[in-house]
């Protein structure tokens, strides 16, 4: 397959022999993300080969008809079936919302049973800060007839498959990118299976429908390639334990099939420093929000003369591109430094505090910090030891 750009738009080409797929996509959205879904929309039409058809499912909150049109537009790339299922009226009271760039559409896709046609068999749900650059109808002919859904492991999957309790080995995936099979979460009553899993284990649950999902697919899901949702910490370092390998790590990052934008900071702010967030703006060119390229790259330049440049390790505050302050933190130390020159540092090291002021250092032992650890520990250890429990007594 060969991908090739005629001014500026593009193309995917494909062998003659290779069969159309009909691809089934899910997103959930509102006005919010309505921008973000968009763009993600017109880069998977632009770099899927010719024949394949796409049939877009939005399940949405308040999501007003000028942004339902500005979707429809993308007619213009590529004709595509579109479908709106409007989730307002469903009540999401009883689950939780613990992160402030996340809002209530992210539990829509749990009653993707009850709002979808029943002759659908499976679906691919994507989320709204992710770019397609490969093309996903291969992800949608993953071969899933023995499994609830085909997923890619989370940047954190050792570490968070510990915190949920789950048996050696049992990885966690990211649920920003799931090819659903309908047709066998249909014999699980698969709504009812979820809100039962977080009501026995909500005290664990941290990242929303994420762990509700790994809960209720632990163990019966296939995992597809680290490039079909390549994280955001595949492009800085990533201290968080994972299971998959350096190489995999590499190749998903030297080629990502889809870029998932998992950070805080996303490509439509200023403050993002991704290395592909202009893919994001690449493909927004292409959409009816076109004009909002142009605001953004005023609030860049704005942003680049004086203002406060944050990455992932360094705080710098810059005027006319010259670095007056610059704060850097990579644990367990944090530096101050003044036009270059060390002014302060703290480092945390074996419940100790060390303070260096200009060369000078002195050290303080943590007491408050060590018992906090203790209690965090046990407490941990206590979450592990019911979830254990509770699952011998259901064996």
């Amino acid at each position: 397959m060969v991908k090739y750009h005629l001014g500026e738009k593009i193309f995917m080409t494909g062998s003659a022999t290779q069969k159309p797929v009909k691809v089934q996509i899910v997103f959930a959205a509102d006005d919010n993300y309505c921008q973000h879904m968009t763009a993600a929309m017109a880069s998977i039409l632009l770099n899927s080969r010719k024949g394949n058809e796409f049939v877009f499912h939005v399940l949405h909150g308040e999501l007003s008809d000028d942004n339902k049109q500005k979707i429809e537009k993308l007619k213009n790339l590529r004709s595509f079936n579109l479908y709106f299922y409007d989730m307002r009226n469903v009540d999401f009271s009883e689950l939780p919302l613990n992160r402030d760039y996340i809002s209530v559409a992210t539990y829509y896709r749990l009653y993707i049973l009850d709002v979808l046609p029943k002759q659908l068999d499976k679906v691919l749900y994507m989320d709204c800060d992710m770019i397609a650059e490969g093309d996903v109808a291969e992800l949608f002919q993953t071969n899933i007839n023995r499994f609830m859904a085909a997923v890619a492991e989370d940047e954190g999957s050792k570490y968070q498959s510990d915190r949920m309790g789950f048996a050696a080995g049992v990885r966690y995936f990211n649920a920003g990118m799931v090819l659903f099979n309908l047709e066998k979460m249909r014999k699980t009553d698969f709504r009812r299976h979820c809100f039962d899993w977080f009501r026995k284990h909500k005290k664990i649950v941290i990242l929303q429908d994420q762990d509700i999902l790994n809960g209720v697919f632990s163990g019966k899901v296939k995992y597809v390639s680290l490039a079909w949702n390549a994280n955001g910490r595949l492009y800085r370092r990533n201290e968080i334990e994972h299971f998959y390998s350096e190489q995999e790590e590499i190749e998903a990052k030297q080629n990502p099939k889809i870029i998932h934008f998992t950070d805080r900071n996303k490509p439509w702010h200023v403050k993002c420093n991704h290395p592909l967030r202009y893919e994001y703006w690449k493909y927004l060119a292409h959409t009816s929000f076109a004009g909002a390229v142009y605001s953004y790259r005023i609030k860049r330049i704005l942003y680049n003369l004086c203002c406060i440049h944050e990455d992932f390790f360094n705080k710098k505050l810059k005027i006319f591109g010259v670095t007056l302050i610059k704060v850097k933190s990579i644990f367990p130390k944090k530096a101050w430094y003044v036009l270059g020159f060390p002014v302060f540092s703290l480092e945390k090291k074996d419940f100790r505090k060390i303070y260096t002021i200009m060369g000078c250092s002195l050290a303080f032992y943590d007491r408050f910090e060590k018992l906090n650890y203790e209690l965090e520990t046990i407490n941990n250890n206590l979450c592990r030891l019911s979830s254990l429990l509770e699952k011998s007594v259901h064996r």
